[in-house]
């Protein structure tokens, strides 16, 4: 399985080689003390990979959440704090909600309520489908894994098919369900490939592509490590399966102070 950072070109291989890479790319950040002390760094690749790094009050790394500077595709509200940087969000389109999510949620804090946002997805655990018709008949289609193998539930209403399978837009967040303290912002994602490009992070030599995808009420930028998908896929595909999930949510303007620019 993939890393969130493998899956953006910034993979490394234990906390050592992190605390090396952050040391290399914090210089290079804007930086702004926060209104509890903490600082926050901002890093951006021409690749698109982004980092974003919150020290505590001592200067000790607190958090590194990759993203990719993608275009806003979805519009969140409803935002409500589960723990930490993790909420809950409603994903509205045409003044409906289409769907609910768990997203962690980048800084500065605090978490707007509402707003347009870039949503990036880190391809986990995924496969690649040629067409929506692929995906269908393909086992990466089933809502439940393994069920094409057994009967056919007698309580099942005779108009429902079985096996049941989800649909090649479709979206369904993991982390709504269970406790609330522990949420995590997974989710089972499938949807269909519009575009996308192939980029290569200087710092780390590694490739990763960047993939717009339409799901169910938004558009997302699904990344994936050129390791494990040597092969970009094509518009008009399908991808599935597991992701985690990350957003950038747009904010009004505000005065910070700022502690180093790039």
């Amino acid at each position: 399985m993939a890393s969130n950072l493998g899956c953006v070109g910034l993979g490394v291989e234990d906390v050592d080689r992190l605390g090396d890479l952050l040391a290399e790319l914090i210089p290079t950040s804007t930086a702004s003390r926060q209104p509890d002390g903490s600082a926050l760094y901002m890093w951006h690749d021409e690749s698109g990979a982004r980092l974003t790094i919150r020290t505590d009050r001592g200067g000790a790394i607190a958090d590194v959440t990759p993203s990719y500077d993608g275009e806003p595709g979805a519009d969140l509200a409803g935002l409500t704090a589960l723990h930490h940087a993790v909420v809950a969000a409603d994903v509205m389109a045409e003044g409906e909600v289409a769907t609910r999510m768990a997203v962690e949620v980048l800084g500065p804090e605090p978490v707007p309520a509402a707003g347009r946002a870039v949503v990036t997805a880190f391809g986990l655990e995924v496969t690649l489908h040629a067409s929506a018709d692929e995906f269908a008949s393909s086992p990466a289609s089933l809502l439940r894994p393994g069920s094409a193998d057994e009967p056919r539930p007698a309580h099942l209403p005779e108009d429902v098919v079985w096996p049941q399978r989800i649909a090649a837009e479709s979206f369904f967040s993991d982390g709504l369900f269970g406790d609330p303290a522990a949420a995590e912002p997974l989710a089972l994602l499938s949807g269909t490939v519009l575009g996308g490009r192939t980029a290569t992070v200087d710092a780390t030599g590694q490739t990763f592509h960047a993939v717009r995808v339409r799901t169910i009420g938004m558009e997302v930028d699904v990344c994936l490590a050129a390791d494990d998908h040597p092969a970009a896929p094509e518009p008009g595909a399908v991808l599935a399966g597991t992701v985690y999930v990350v957003a950038d949510v747009e904010r009004a303007p505000s005065r910070r102070r700022w502690l180093g620019r790039r």
